[in-house]
């Protein structure tokens, strides 16, 4: 995919009065990203009509160490077993974040 992109499941999110749901913002988390190495260009979260998914894209610069810095990412949510493939496994409800490069 290019830009090289992340993506980030299970952000927590709240529920308001009027019933919209609401989130962390994308920027906050590019700044923890940030902090952490992985360098994003910017943390897009995805929408649905009555508020957040739960789910963002990350994007990482379109030069060969926007793709390090992807494959970093993924590889330290991976070493802590929660990648792509702990995702999908259905053995328990999941409280924390996992995020993977595609």
């Amino acid at each position: 995919m290019w830009p090289w992109i992340g993506i980030v499941v299970n952000i927590l999110t709240s529920r308001e009065n009027d019933g919209t749901i609401v989130l962390v913002s994308g920027a906050k988390l590019r700044d923890e990203y940030k902090s952490r190495g992985f360098n994003p260009m910017r943390v897009k979260p995805l929408w649905k009509p009555r508020g957040h998914t739960g789910t963002a894209l990350v994007e990482f610069v379109k030069k060969w160490f926007g793709f390090n810095n992807a494959l970093e990412f993924e590889k330290a949510y991976a070493l802590e077993h929660r990648g792509k493939k702990d995702w999908f496994v259905n053995t328990q409800q999941k409280s924390s974040l996992y995020a993977w490069f595609s």
